[in-house]
């Protein structure tokens, strides 16, 4: 009996079978998991609209999001909590909507503005513009009967947009959430450039210098992004009002960034000499030892 032979014969596709089955088995394990433990998903998603409606000039802290969204009473703005409630809802329903549909986009638009604006859920139906505090206008938006064709004009791009194709996968495979947005808005920039660069050079024969048009800058691009995080994380540690730490973060970063460009000699005197009030831009960095 020990040595029996089996009535059936291992064949390549059984163990396929088998394979396929083991691998349905890992992902309902997981998926089960993660249904009876929502912990660590759930404090992502209130990560996510944190730092989703602080970019949009929310108030509330991450602490207080959170206690909003656990039933709790904070000392806020009411349309400042309204929008994290509005947030976490959709959030929650992103699964059921098309990314492609114009319906699904209003329903979206509906829930987001819930309570907070007067056409929520449609589209508007009035002009709108930017002016300033003299009444000039500075821009003006598409008219209102231009846009939804334009909405869909757009929908429809986006099914073909290497840059829209980058969104989807580092959302819904790395799960940046929105950070992702600004990954790929960047990539979408990079690629312009390199896709402009090469038909220029094609066209033209026109040879672009490398070194200081892109390496200097990028490293300082990079010592500055991680002055902003840090200069921003401890203005909010000690303030803990998320405009002012933002307004200090950018500070921090534009003096970073121009020192490390001028340490790094990405400009010349002539150079600067070009921008407003360069004579005194010279002076001061002269004086700093910035320049020789």
């Amino acid at each position: 009996m020990k040595n029996k032979k089996p009535p059936f014969e291992i064949t390549n596709a059984i163990i396929g079978y088998v394979a396929e089955i083991a691998e349905l088995v890992g992902k309902l394990t997981s998926t089960n998991q993660l249904s009876a433990n929502p912990t660590l998903r759930r404090a992502n998603r209130i990560r996510t609209i944190h730092g989703s409606l602080a970019i949009e000039q929310n108030t509330l802290t991450l602490e207080q999001v959170t206690a909003v969204l656990n039933g709790k009473q904070v000392l806020a703005p009411p349309k400042d909590i309204a929008e994290v409630k509005n947030a976490y809802e959709i959030y929650e329903r992103l699964d059921e909507l098309n990314p492609f549909s114009v319906d699904d986009l209003l329903t979206a638009h509906g829930i987001m503005t819930r309570g907070l604006v007067d056409e929520s859920g449609v589209f508007r139906s009035k002009p709108v513009g930017v002016v300033d505090q003299e009444g000039h206008v500075l821009h003006f938006g598409t008219l209102p009967q231009y846009v939804p064709d334009l909405v869909m004009e757009l929908l429809d791009w986006t099914k073909n947009s290497v840059h829209i194709g980058l969104l989807v996968v580092l959302m819904y495979v790395f799960k940046l959430n929105i950070y992702a947005v600004v990954y790929a808005n960047a990539f979408f920039g990079l690629l312009m450039c390199v896709l402009n660069a090469h038909s220029v050079k094609k066209y033209s024969g026109y040879r672009q210098e490398i070194r200081r048009t892109f390496v200097i800058p990028g490293i300082s691009a990079l010592i500055m992004g991680v002055a902003v995080y840090l200069s921003y994380q401890l203005a909010l540690y000690l303030l803990r009002v998320n405009a002012i730490a933002t307004v200090f973060s950018i500070l921090i970063g534009v003096i970073v960034y121009a020192v490390v460009l001028l340490l790094l000699k990405g400009l010349t005197e002539e150079e600067i000499l070009k921008f407003p009030k360069g004579a005194a831009l010279v002076r001061l960095a002269r004086k700093m030892h910035l320049l020789r």
